[in-house]
């Protein structure tokens, strides 16, 4: 796959070591996305209303996390949104759906190739 075909994709996760683990695994192992990394949900906000990205991958626990949520998923759907999260609050899963997530997943249960096949849904489902 040329890099012009890669499909972007941004991770905002405000845990460095989780973040940084999700970015590693899917740059090497899942060569077709192009990862963008957040640390913050008002950094990950500025990068979307600034760049196109084709999947969102968002952690829940952050400050601003539900503001990312509806900014990407409901008032500019211009992205797939996978909530990848410490949380498991089935009420707060529930409601991220709600507001635009494709694909809601637990860090604790979650494997890179879970991850990867979450945003392959997540873009099929918005494409």
């Amino acid at each position: 796959m040329s890099d012009d075909a890669k499909k972007r994709v941004l991770l905002i996760d405000g845990h460095q070591d989780d973040r940084q683990y999700w970015a590693d695994w899917l740059r090497t192992t899942s060569t077709e996305y192009e990862v963008v990394e957040a640390n913050n949900g008002q950094a990950g906000l500025e990068l979307c209303r600034r760049q196109q990205f084709d999947c969102v991958v968002l952690e829940l626990e952050l400050p601003g996390a539900f503001e990312v949520l509806s900014h990407v998923g409901i008032d500019r759907p211009r992205s797939a949104m996978v909530v990848l999260t410490r949380i498991s609050a089935p009420s707060l899963l529930n409601l991220a759906e709600k507001n635009g997530a494709q694909v809601c997943l637990s860090k604790g249960r979650t494997s890179g190739p879970e991850l990867d096949e979450a945003i392959r849904q997540a873009l099929h489902q918005w494409n």
